[in-house]
């Protein structure tokens, strides 16, 4: 099973021997054996004192350094199971940087060893980092923090198509500490990911408006941000939070919140930072290419009567370069077809979100019917082209938070009635911010003070001009059976106008925990 696989990036000067050297110091560590650096240099096997194993071996076809380690030895809990790390060099020439690639995996002897494997990151990564000049270019050697001062361009940088390496996004708590301890994170995943940390006095607040609330945490909570991949003519970055209680509870398996981050994080990376890995097979194909190609040299220039050998080297060569192509072209397929899978996860379960809004209408009194599958995508596309109707961005979180808003008809007509207003992306990222962090905070006991937080302006609590008997009865919609007046209303506008002004009504049900939004469209008559 392949547990971890990291890529550093090294400064060049005397790197191979320090590499060399700091993985000989760590394995005589942990086996109480001497191992001479230069052993690691040529082709060699050892078995060290403890029973466990070192192999090496190396490719020195000029200009490039190839080298590749593997450390075997058993489980001292777990009959059955091995643990091998793997080291690798490639070098390219003497003055450029030396790609180290760290890669650790577990093999057992039969299908009877089911003991669960802790996620870890090898010592050996701590030595390299510590002893090897790691380069700039390394993730994760450096925290990154956002704060209100640079947060309006890190979804720039989180959408950026060159980025590789993940962001793990961390927040600190109300009581300004961090469930996740950002600098064991960091050394974790290091050459794997980079750490975002938000500081302890900033307002997360003001660092969502700003990115979003995709791309943001607070209250503790953890964000990773993978790379974002190309999805027809838009870029996706898939996100996976883990909430306060979610990390709390990590504790109770017995693990830690770092360990957990450090799962989800290479449960993505670990198959792609694999293919760039330096393994023992990798060397001695490289080896044995070079070998080909001097051999193919030597027959050339020796005699033309050796034509045949020299069709049956070069045929040889050319059957090396086409199974590379054939694996080259295997690993983008996996990627291609890894990332359609997790683009029919997402609809799988958007459509099951949809759905289980069924179950809710009675309760509720959301009487439109569940949205379609089709229905759904056009309103996704619409969301990602930026111009998304009042009514799409109505179905989208009623079907993405069934559990958290009811929508009642009239909020649709009123929609429908105001398909033309312009700010349609706006009215959607207030639609979106009140199903999710306004509703977090009034499940939290927060109040309209809260509220202003959230929506600053856009929001009030009351109408600012007295209201007739007549307006009351317009802001007034029926829900679970009882007459229920709505003051409290989002804004966009001031104009007469419904294709420059919007107002959504809603009312905070405190005992089902439920937004209901009444009225979403032109402004009403006092």
């Amino acid at each position: 099973m392949l547990v971890y696989c990291s890529l550093l990036s090294l400064e060049p000067k005397n790197a191979v021997d320090r590499v060399l050297g700091a993985v000989a110091r760590w394995a005589g560590q942990k086996t109480g054996s001497f191992i001479d650096p230069g052993f690691l240099r040529g082709d060699h096997h050892q078995r060290l004192r403890d029973g466990s194993m070192i192999d090496s071996v190396s490719s020195s076809a000029q200009p490039a350094c190839l080298c590749a380690v593997s450390f075997t030895h058993r489980d001292d809990r777990v009959s059955g199971r091995q643990w091998t790390t793997e080291i690798g060099i490639r070098q390219e020439a003497p003055d450029r940087a030396i790609k180290c690639s760290i890669l650790l995996r577990t093999s057992e002897v039969s299908a009877r060893v089911i003991e669960p494997i802790q996620v870890t990151r090898p010592r050996i990564v701590e030595y390299l980092v510590r002893d090897c000049s790691p380069s700039q270019s390394t993730p994760g050697l450096h925290e990154i923090r956002l704060s209100e001062d640079n947060a309006q361009g890190f979804p720039t940088a989180v959408e950026d198509e060159r980025r590789s390496a993940p962001y793990v996004l961390i927040s600190p708590t109300a009581d300004q500490h961090y469930l996740v301890d950002p600098a064991r994170l960091s050394s974790l995943l290091v050459g794997i990911a980079d750490i975002v940390v938000i500081p302890k006095d900033a307002d997360t607040f003001e660092i969502e408006r700003l990115v979003g609330p995709r791309y943001s945490a607070y209250r503790g909570a953890v964000n990773v941000l993978f790379a974002p991949r190309r999805l027809g003519q838009f870029t996706s970055v898939d996100c996976v939070r883990l909430l306060p209680d979610q990390l709390a509870a990590t504790y109770g398996d017995g693990g830690s919140p770092e360990s957990e981050v450090l799962s989800i994080v290479t449960h993505r990376t670990n198959l792609p930072n694999s293919w760039r890995h330096v393994s023992p097979e990798t060397v001695m194909r490289e080896r044995l290419r070079a070998q080909l190609s001097t051999s193919i040299a030597k027959a050339r220039a020796s005699s033309l009567s050796q034509q045949e050998y020299i069709e049956l080297l070069q045929v040889a060569d050319s059957d090396m370069c086409l199974k590379d192509k054939e694996l080259a072209s295997l690993q983008q397929d996996i990627e291609e077809r890894d990332a359609e899978v997790r683009r029919l996860e997402y609809e799988t379960e958007a459509l099951k979100s949809a759905l289980a809004a069924r179950g809710d209408e009675d309760r509720a009194n959301d009487t439109q019917p569940p949205i379609s599958f089709a229905a759904f995508r056009d309103a996704v596309d619409a969301l990602q082209r930026g111009n998304p109707l009042l009514e799409q961005s109505l179905q989208l979180i009623r079907a993405l938070y069934p559990e958290r808003v009811t929508v009642l008809d009239s909020a649709f007509t009123s929609a429908r009635a105001s398909a033309g207003f312009k700010h349609k992306l706006k009215a959607f990222h207030l639609l979106w911010k009140l199903i999710t962090s306004y509703w977090e905070a009034m499940r939290g006991r927060g109040g309209d003070a809260i509220a202003k937080q959230v929506f600053g302006e856009a929001f009030a609590a009351r109408e600012a001009e007295s209201i007739s008997k007549q307006g009351i009865k317009r802001r007034t919609f029926p829900y679970n059976g009882q007459q229920v007046e709505m003051f409290k209303h989002l804004r966009i506008g001031i104009k007469d106008s419904a294709s420059e002004t919007l107002r959504i009504y809603f009312y905070w049900d405190a005992k089902d925990q439920r937004i209901v939004i009444g009225h979403c469209g032109k402004h009403l008559d006092f």
